[in-house]
């Protein structure tokens, strides 16, 4: 049964949270602390979570801009 809607999520663009994890690049726990803090937003099928590449391209997107927004170029001073 699972094996279906594997196949299904994948078609429809939802992926399992190890496959989102793996997509993001984080360990899952901070994927499930980003749920929680509601900073990821998901699909709840019954007990199971799933996430839309769409939304996760999002994210990468925001914590892209996060990250370039707080750089600081090196000076250009070598020590």
């Amino acid at each position: 049964m699972t094996t279906e809607f594997t196949g299904v999520n994948r078609s429809a663009g939802l992926l399992t949270p190890k496959e989102a994890a793996e997509y993001l690049r984080v360990p899952i726990k901070s994927l499930y602390n980003r749920v929680q803090r509601k900073e990821i937003s998901h699909i709840k099928l019954g007990r199971l979570l799933r996430f839309k590449k769409s939304e996760l391209d999002r994210v990468l997107k925001v914590m892209a801009v996060m990250t370039l927004d707080n750089w600081n170029p090196p000076s250009g001073k070598v020590s």
